[in-house]
């Protein structure tokens, strides 16, 4: 009986168009519980699978979000396949989702669709930096959810290039502060940003949208950290926690890696 059965679910997908083998594949895709409860994702690749850990990854970044209001305005920038995104929107947050990578905002988008959560996220697959223009960009991986991806200088991409595994090509790069003119979307309550190491041009290019916050989580380096925390006590925020996330030996050779959370000062 097995064997007809499988006999006739292979002549049906022998002679089954190309619409209806995408619409059973993309149904069929692997799925495995998020460690947030309610919550679930894709798991394509082992960076999707630790993605879907973020209580575990980052516990710290969880009960930032917490603190969250529902129906307050979150920007998550870097948002990868959303994790992070996900468990805003399920306490009711707005989030914007900003995430340039391709295969990560694909992720992204099907993670939004299968929790339900398209009135709460809201994706946005673009890249932010100093100036609103062309820039070349660069990938260490093109899978999903892969980070330590170059960014946008010149030296990354030679940089991808000599190691033989990235791929670079031009991306329109918006300032934040353009971007929210133009589009009109809310000014954020709060941000998360985490872009691997280009953060300091991100800030620079939304210095007037990110004022408008009350709190902000942001990953640095070793050498954008000093000037990330200048950055946002010029515009009156205070250093509120740093979590140390990555130290400096063999797995990040060149810098340590930290979050640190930033609390405007009231009067």
């Amino acid at each position: 009986m097995k064997k007809i059965f499988h006999w006739i679910l292979n002549i049906g997908w022998r002679f089954s168009g190309p619409r209806y083998k995408a619409l059973f594949l993309s149904s069929h895709l692997p799925t495995t519980e998020m460690d947030y409860p309610g919550l679930k994702c894709r798991v394509l690749s082992y960076p999707q699978f630790r993605l879907s850990k973020p209580m575990r990854n980052e516990p710290h970044t969880v009960e930032w979000i917490e603190r969250v209001r529902q129906g307050e305005v979150l920007y998550d920038i870097g948002a990868s396949v959303g994790p992070y995104a996900l468990i805003a929107g399920k306490r009711g947050c707005r989030v914007y989702a900003f995430e340039p990578t391709p295969a990560s905002f694909a992720s992204l988008l099907d993670n939004i669709q299968l929790n339900h959560l398209e009135t709460e996220v809201h994706p946005l697959n673009v890249a932010l930096g100093e100036r609103t223009e062309f820039h070349p960009f660069s990938y260490r991986s093109l899978s999903a959810g892969e980070t330590l991806h170059g960014g946008l200088s010149e030296n990354d991409i030679n940089a991808a290039d000599a190691n033989g595994n990235g791929f670079s090509h031009l991306l329109y790069s918006w300032r934040l502060d353009d971007l929210q003119r133009a589009t009109g979307i809310p000014l954020p309550d709060h941000v998360k940003m985490d872009i691997d190491g280009y953060e300091l041009p991100a800030l620079r290019g939304g210095r007037q949208t990110i004022a408008h916050c009350k709190t902000a989580q942001v990953e640095v380096r070793e050498y954008t950290a000093d000037s990330v925390v200048a950055f946002f006590s010029e515009l009156g925020f205070r250093v509120e926690r740093e979590i140390m996330r990555i130290k400096k030996g063999k797995k990040q050779k060149n810098a340590w890696v930290k979050d640190i959370q930033f609390q405007k000062i009231t009067p």
